[in-house]
């Protein structure tokens, strides 16, 4: 089957669901789901919806030009195009807790998961001999105060090198920055602590939203600001 899922986040303002509802219908696409979260403390929505585009009128190209021109730029969106016959790529983030990598390695490998893993990345190297076995490249960018912004920069010259969708939070304790978040609206997920695990959660606080294959984003910018205001994973 082969769909088209739209991510969508911007300011919120009357109307959008609404706008962009009637600009897939104008197109003759058929809308089978739609998931949609207003975030009041920043007045931001967020979108997921997904059609058939089996008798769309418009080509994947020019479908993201139209959208781009007609939708994302007066309404200030950001917003990002899948397709349901293409795999996500995802990018697991992991410190040296192992049994939530373990985990989603080895469902991968069931076949469980519809996903491709391209890359693992920590700030550790404890986890490293997990990625071997799995034959998952692994990197590695141990982070200070000071080096942060550095290899926050290079953890995103390299998710974009690898054509990453997706970031899957697995147990990683390291603490984003906004800009770095940014980058990925709508587009981290975070996988929940082993129920055995003693302290606090890290994505106890979050906010579940919509991403492009249906699984949460839990949204951090609420977290303490720890870290000159970044985010706990």
């Amino acid at each position: 089957t082969h769909n088209a899922i739209l991510l969508i986040s911007c300011p919120d303002q009357a109307g959008l669901v609404s706008l962009v509802a009637e600009f897939i219908r104008r197109h003759n696409g058929n809308i089978i789901y739609l998931d949609q979260h207003v975030d009041p403390e920043h007045s931001a929505f967020f979108m997921r919806i997904e059609w058939e585009l089996e008798n769309f009128k418009l080509s994947d190209g020019e479908l993201s030009t139209r959208f781009q021109e007609d939708i994302a730029t007066p309404m200030k969106m950001h917003w990002k195009l899948h397709y349901s016959d293409q795999h996500p790529r995802v990018a697991i983030f992991a410190t040296r807790e192992s049994h939530c990598l373990y985990d989603l390695l080895s469902r991968h490998q069931a076949g469980e998961l519809d996903v491709d893993i391209p890359l693992i990345i920590s700030n550790r190297e404890d986890l490293r001999g997990a990625a071997e076995r799995f034959e998952v490249p692994f990197a590695h960018f141990p982070i200070t105060a000071e080096s942060k912004p550095a290899q926050e920069a290079k953890e995103l010259e390299l998710l974009r090198e690898h054509q990453i969708d997706t970031l899957v939070l697995a147990r990683n304790m390291q603490i984003l920055s906004d800009s770095f978040v940014s980058q990925y609206p709508e587009q981290i997920t975070c996988r929940h602590r082993h129920h055995k695990q003693r302290g606090p959660d890290p994505c106890q606080e979050g906010r579940s939203m919509p991403t492009a294959h249906g699984e949460p984003h839990t949204d951090t910018r609420d977290r303490d600001d720890r870290d000159a205001g970044g985010h706990q994973w």
